[in-house]
């Protein structure tokens, strides 16, 4: 085939001839096995273009190098060499070729993949920043209830209406250390709607709840995020107090997965944020750390079995699964 004839048969799979071309092409395709197999071969070069969806990170200052690019082709000076005489006739009205459109259709697709990474990844700051402004919001509160309570951070319970990890969130709202749950909901989260503000059971509405209606409330308390709950030892079960460790965390993303308690793919798996006993929030990477705070020094998605083992359990599960907490 000659280049005149596989620009037509990029120009029909882009869908850009006219309608007496296309239908040359179709004629050609229907006749020829090698019009097909050209044809083919162009198709599965655009599908892997347009199959790629994998995020790259965008080389560094692109944005900067394009437009002092474009700035340095604006000033360049036209040739003086050649008189205004001499230049060719034009026409006052241009058309495009099929080849402009081409090359043009061409040049736009790869301008798209260049820049979506970088707009995919802007996004994915803002919302890593977004979830960490929520995160210090919990923190200040978080701190502001320990030095009331006596260094203690909310309480949950293992047994009654309020044995659910999201009880940490509903406590510092209850004591007006927190305006409502806006707060406990990721931004990065699928399930968030920024249109309707979620409806947010109270303690008052908890407590009084019975049957079905408690497990119903259990799913909205803790957001979208997992809580510090206490730990258990020969005594029973301890809830968390203050102790001024910097690696000792509070709240992060939820699990998404209940039985293995691996983290939730909020931040695209590639960390999340963590807030920390001492108040500072931290972007954690690592799939095994991430999974740690998880689970306890057992690898149970169960309370601590220690005051230092740190275990972040899923809003809408209890500290204790049922099986333990029936044996004490």
């Amino acid at each position: 085939m000659n280049d005149r004839e596989r620009q037509l048969l990029i120009g029909y799979l882009l869908s850009a001839l006219e309608d007496e071309e296309a239908e040359f092409v179709r004629r050609q395709l229907r006749q020829s096995y090698q019009w097909r197999e050209e044809c083919e071969r162009i198709e599965q070069s655009l599908d892997r273009l347009s199959s790629d969806e994998s995020e790259h990170e965008p080389p560094d200052n692109l944005a900067h190098f394009t437009c002092r690019f474009v700035a340095c082709t604006a000033e360049l000076p036209s040739p003086k060499s050649t008189p205004t005489a001499a230049l060719p006739a034009t026409s006052s009205s241009s058309s495009w070729t099929l080849s402009d459109m081409i090359v043009a259709a061409g040049v736009c697709f790869a301008m798209a993949m260049l820049l979506a990474p970088a707009v995919n990844q802007s996004r994915h700051q803002a919302r890593i920043m977004a979830c960490a402004s929520n995160l210090q919001q919990v923190g200040l509160a978080s701190l502001q209830y320990r030095q009331y309570f006596h260094g203690y951070f909310p309480y949950v319970p293992v047994r009654g209406n309020q044995a659910v990890a999201g009880v940490f969130a509903l406590r510092l709202i209850d004591h007006g250390f927190l305006p409502n749950h806006r707060v406990f909901v990721c931004p990065g989260s699928e399930t968030l709607d920024s249109a309707d503000e979620p409806s947010w059971p109270t303690m008052a509405q908890l407590n009084a709840a019975i049957g079905a209606e408690v497990l119903r409330l259990h799913q909205q308390i803790g957001g979208t995020y997992a809580y510090a709950v206490g730990y258990r030892d020969a005594d029973g079960y301890r809830a968390v107090r203050n102790g001024n460790r910097l690696n000792y965390p509070l709240v992060a993303d939820g699990p998404s997965c209940r039985l293995t308690g691996m983290p939730s793919r909020h931040h695209r798996d590639c960390g999340q944020n963590v807030l920390f006993e001492t108040g500072q929030v931290r972007f954690v990477c690592g799939q095994e750390i991430l999974e740690g705070m998880h689970r306890n020094d057992r690898s149970e998605v169960a309370a601590g079995v220690h005051r230092d083992d740190a275990v972040l359990v899923a809003g809408d599960r209890p500290p204790i699964p049922l099986v333990y907490a029936s044996s004490r």
